[in-house]
């Protein structure tokens, strides 16, 4: 491994406990939904039916979950996904 894919690494990995310390930081239902939509790679009706809720609250708590994060982010210094 050469130096440069070393620090490429290590700010990758940075960026992403970052990234989850923001998820963490939403209303637990969204950083939820979010977490078993993207780290869990779970469909929209396994999330609703693991979580008792329909596929549309799904829908919904996905969206304003990105769109608080992003504001999360954006408060956080900027466009993180620059």
């Amino acid at each position: 491994m050469t130096v440069s894919s070393a620090e490429e690494l290590i700010v990758q990995v940075d960026s992403q406990k970052f990234l989850m310390k923001q998820i963490l930081n939403l209303p637990f239902t969204e950083s939820q939904v979010i977490i078993l939509k993207f780290y869990r790679n779970l469909k929209h009706d396994e999330i609703a039916k693991l979580m008792d809720i329909s596929r549309s609250t799904v829908k919904r708590y996905l969206k304003s979950g990105k769109e608080h994060l992003e504001k999360l982010l954006q408060q956080q210094g900027g466009d993180f996904f620059a």
